[in-house]
């Protein structure tokens, strides 16, 4: 059964995305904004330094952080952050523990008249592969799961009492965040009615045209409007204006001087169309997955790199098999996970290959396809690539030696970064 959108009442006002690269100031505008406004504000976000930050930069709104106490009965996060809701608090938490809220927690925040700012895109729709169909079947049959009326969002009856391996399926189905496609598929899907909850909502990212939040938004006809953010005529203030194309070439002809891309024979690997994706690493043998690692090594070597200055990445099930027979002797270690958004770590990395070729999930696609809704997949595959890129010191605006060996990620990024033509 095809999934169908539910015609709801949507909020008038528009959600807000200011897409604008890394350096350009959305944090800094953020917090210059709670700072003379009335609240109450949630800013969420994928980066733990990014918490301590709002805290500090936001005397006057007095940012809590959502925290287990036992003593005052708050055994988990979640409770801790009902309480906090309930109380009209400024509050800044996590990605985590945003996308686990629960209806009285969304009743709260509408009660409240919140503003959201949510730092980066979330998950918001995830294939849920680690249950089978007969996992399903077994839970529907022993009333543990029911399929509510609309025939593919799974709900899980009141007073149902488990504690088996599935415990974590029955408690999303509790919260109304699982659907069944096609009676094989099961996705996890952040429910809309969080983000209508709030009075107003900010969006702070980069390419968001390319990320599947924007087709999250397309599936369910919110709509939204596009800013930028720069410094104003004195220097000491961010302001919002309309975002013009001159803005990001800018941006993109200066990334390009700092990024130094190995074009030699290592890249032999990824000439097919396909070569280095997900299904083509399942396909290999253990010699060409070690000759990869091996290539990741030479590269390395080959620019002078250290392994403090080194970091690398891959599909992770594919990673030991990369790391084999110590064919990445000396810089197994360095690896970041290619969809790392929550890490300001390697700042200092100098030194990068980036050994996937990026599509999303099939069954994601095939999904959004089914409501009218198409996934650019070249867009998405590039956003992804540039967000891990920022993990590195090219976030400092500083240069870094890169090795990209699919033929097709490489030539996504040269586009990237030649700004000559102005896109659609």
């Amino acid at each position: 059964m095809a999934f169908e959108m539910i015609p709801t009442d949507r909020p008038a006002k528009p959600i807000k995305v200011i897409d604008a690269p890394c350096g350009a100031g959305k944090t800094s505008w953020a917090i210059q904004m709670m700072n003379a406004g009335e609240g109450p504000f949630m800013f969420v976000t994928p980066f733990l330094d990014e918490v301590t930050r709002i805290r500090k930069d936001c005397p006057r709104c007095n940012f809590v952080e959502p925290m287990p106490d036992r003593k005052a009965g708050r055994h988990n996060k979640r409770a801790s952050l009902k309480e906090h809701l309930a109380n009209g608090r400024n509050i800044v938490t996590t990605h985590k523990l945003f996308q686990d809220v629960d209806q009285d927690a969304v009743e709260l925040v509408r009660l409240g008249g919140y503003t959201l700012i949510l730092d980066e895109v979330m998950d918001v729709i995830t294939h849920y592969d680690t249950v089978s169909r007969k996992d399903i079947e077994m839970l529907l049959d022993k009333g543990l799961l029911a399929i509510s009326d609309d025939g593919q969002t799974l709900r899980a009856p009141e007073g149902v009492d488990y504690t088996g391996r599935l415990q974590d399926v029955i408690r999303l189905a509790a919260l109304n965040r699982l659907i069944l496609v096609n009676e094989n598929v099961l996705l996890w899907l952040f429910p809309v009615d969080v983000l209508e909850a709030f009075d107003e909502v900010w969006n702070l990212t980069y390419m968001f045209h390319g990320q599947i939040q924007k087709y999250y938004y397309d599936l369910h006809r919110l709509h939204y409007e596009y800013f930028a953010v720069s410094l104003d005529s004195t220097g000491g203030r961010y302001v919002l204006h309309n975002p013009e194309p001159s803005d990001d070439f800018a941006f993109r002809a200066s990334v390009q001087k700092l990024v130094n891309i190995y074009l030699g024979k290592l890249n032999r690997v990824g000439d097919d169309p396909r070569g280095l994706s997900y299904n083509w690493f399942n396909k290999q043998g253990k010699a060409v997955l070690e000759m990869v690692g091996r290539n990741i090594r030479n590269f390395f070597l080959s620019v002078g790199a250290k392994g403090k200055a080194a970091l690398w990445t891959c599909f992770n099930p594919h990673r030991a098999g990369i790391t084999g027979h110590r064919a990445l002797n000396g810089f197994s270690s360095c690896h970041l996970a290619h969809n790392a958004r929550a890490v300001n770590s390697h700042r200092h990395k100098s030194a990068l290959a980036y050994c996937v070729n990026k599509f999303p999930a099939p069954e994601i696609c095939n999904f959004f396809q089914a409501t009218g809704v198409q996934v650019d997949k070249d867009a998405y595959a590039l956003s992804s690539l540039i967000q891990w890129l920022f993990r590195s010191r090219l976030r400092k605006m500083q240069p870094v030696d890169l090795f990209i060996p699919s033929r097709r990620m490489r030539q996504l990024l040269e586009g990237w970064l030649n700004p000559g033509v102005v896109p659609d």
